[in-house]
């Protein structure tokens, strides 16, 4: 714009240098005739730079763009926790061979949901039970019928007569103690042989001689027994084991237990306690001075190993 208003501005001079200079060489009708020229110009001129003021005073039309539709974009958000489960480990699938016997229990043992010790316990059967048999499984246990369901235990305890128990009172010879009337089921010559084996254990040690005391081996006794159908140190009526010390008039301010089941030899039998450090550190208890010792033998032959410490 400033350089068009210049352009006009030096038009006007022009026509007025011209003007200027024609009047002095034009007659006088000419020099009105330039004169009325000379306005009409200027008019003009002026008439165009008012209508370039007019526009620039004037803001140019500004056309709003319409407005924008805000479409609104989610946020990415983190996946949940996952709880990843993972699988149980799933018992050995096995087959049942069918067959019908009816067959007693040759001790009392677990019934279980499945045909291993890896499965629910489900109950308990007693000596000579009778069940009903309706299979044997690839694992090698026997499927029975127990209530309305059936359930396996394990084929080394069913037989197919029942299980007589001899009672047959023999005398067990304590050392420096009266003599301890026991059930032929127990094996005195065990117990003592468990006993000779605990000493020679201590003494290689530098510990002092463990003596038997007939209360204490009369509650190993008991304690065996037991041991051989619920091997726990929880008793079958669910109280301590240290409660056979009070049965059996055991005073004593330490005492422990070691149990075994299954080792067909004393030798065994310590071996597996002196190879265990919690069975071991009874063992070599230095403020045990007493022990008693029992060895019950089942009527399946299996046998079932105590041993009871006090001060």
């Amino acid at each position: 714009m400033k350089n068009k208003i210049i352009t006009l501005l030096g038009l006007v001079l022009c026509l007025s240098l011209v003007s200027c200079t024609n009047w002095t060489q034009r007659p006088s009708q000419s020099v009105q005739e330039d004169q009325a020229q000379e306005e009409n110009a200027i008019k003009e001129i002026d008439d165009y730079l008012e209508s370039q003021k007019e526009d620039q005073d004037e803001p140019e039309d500004i056309t709003e763009p319409d407005s924008l539709e805000v479409i609104p974009i989610e946020e990415a958000l983190p996946e949940e926790d996952t709880e990843i489960s993972v699988p149980e480990n799933e018992p050995e699938t096995f087959q049942v061979e069918a067959f019908s016997a009816r067959m007693y229990a040759s001790r009392s043992l677990n019934v279980r949901s499945g045909p291993s010790t890896e499965y629910e316990k489900l109950g308990s059967l007693s000596q000579n039970q009778e069940v009903q048999v309706t299979g044997k499984a690839s694992t090698g246990w026997y499927q029975i019928e127990y209530g309305d369901t059936l359930a396996y235990v394990s084929d080394r305890y069913l037989v197919e007569t029942q299980v007589v128990v001899e009672q047959a009172p023999v005398e067990v010879v304590v050392e420096n103690e009266t003599p301890v009337v026991v059930s032929a089921s127990y094996s005195a010559e065990d117990a003592a042989a468990v006993v000779a084996l605990v000493n020679l254990d201590r003494a290689a040690y530098g510990l002092s001689e463990l003596s038997t005391t007939a209360e204490l081996t009369n509650a190993a006794m008991k304690r065996a027994e037991e041991a051989y159908s619920y091997f726990s140190h929880t008793r079958p009526d669910g109280t301590s084991c240290f409660t056979v010390f009070d049965e059996y008039g055991v005073v004593y301010q330490y005492a422990g237990e070691n149990l075994a089941w299954g080792q067909r030899t004393a030798e065994e039998a310590e071996e597996d306690w002196m190879n265990s450090e919690g069975h071991r550190a009874n063992i070599l208890t230095a403020e045990f001075n007493h022990i008693g010792v029992a060895c019950y033998i089942g009527p399946d032959g299996i046998k079932s190993w105590v041993q009871l410490f006090s001060d």
